[in-house]
């Protein structure tokens, strides 16, 4: 490392820190090089002063380097605790998202069952497998729509509509499906086709193969519409797909 040393009339000011035996061997060669500035031989005092200045600039230096290396530290310590925590709660939303997924595969499954047990009029089965989804997620529109049709089957009319017409409203294909075919046999309210219909081309619309069946039917028996064989055919195949 290079020396760097400032001489004035006043003193010595050094920017490096040397030992005190070489300091005194330099600024004597400085002095012996510079008579204009200096007369004499630096004093002890002089020279004890020069290493004190040396020796506060070491500590400030040692001071300003242990500083800087605690705040870097402090940095290192920050970031890697910022990435153990985005770790854990990476962990702890995708264990979340896994928990959630099964939770509705579970529901999925179980309201499967009930429909398909309800296909074949096995309402006790049925009822079973309606109240274990109602357990896991009792307000989910799924699980209300298909308890809906539960009561309709269960031939409780009054309530089957009071628990549909909500839910066709806010767009639930299987509630909306379920209010034509209300409509469509005249049951809890008067028979109407054309009403019938509508709530079926409204579940239709989303792809719900049961309303586009009973579309199909609509036409191939010509109830609120003109009868049209082609037309009914071509639902059915909506239906099949």
């Amino acid at each position: 490392m290079a020396m760097a040393i400032e001489l004035g009339v006043f003193g010595v000011r050094a920017r490096t820190p040397w030992s005190g035996k070489l300091l005194r061997q330099i600024f004597i060669g400085a002095m012996a090089l510079t008579p204009v500035a200096y007369s004499q031989a630096p004093t002890e005092d002089q020279i004890r002063e020069m290493e004190r200045s040396i020796q506060q600039q070491e500590a400030a230096q040692t001071e300003a380097a242990a500083k800087r290396k605690a705040e870097i530290e402090a940095k290192n310590r920050a970031a890697a605790e910022a990435k153990r925590r985005a770790e854990i709660e990476a962990k702890n939303n995708a264990a979340e998202e896994e928990a959630e997924k099964a939770r509705k595969e579970k529901i999925q499954s179980l309201l499967l069952h009930a429909n398909e047990a309800m296909e074949v009029n096995d309402l006790e089965k049925a009822g079973v497998f309606l109240t274990q989804a109602e357990t896991i997620s009792p307000d989910a529109h799924d699980v209300k729509s298909v308890r809906a049709r539960f009561t309709y089957l269960s031939k409780d009319y009054d309530q089957a509509l009071r628990l549909a017409e909500p839910l066709a409203n806010e767009g639930i294909p299987l509630a909306q499906n379920l209010l034509g075919v209300i409509y469509l046999e005249g049951n809890g309210l008067p028979q109407d086709y054309n009403k019938a219909r509508l709530w079926f081309e409204k579940a239709a619309a989303q792809n719900f193969p049961k309303a586009q069946m009973n579309i199909g039917r609509l036409y191939a028996g010509g109830r609120g519409v003109p009868q049209d064989y082609a037309k009914a055919k071509e639902w059915y195949e909506k239906a099949a797909l």
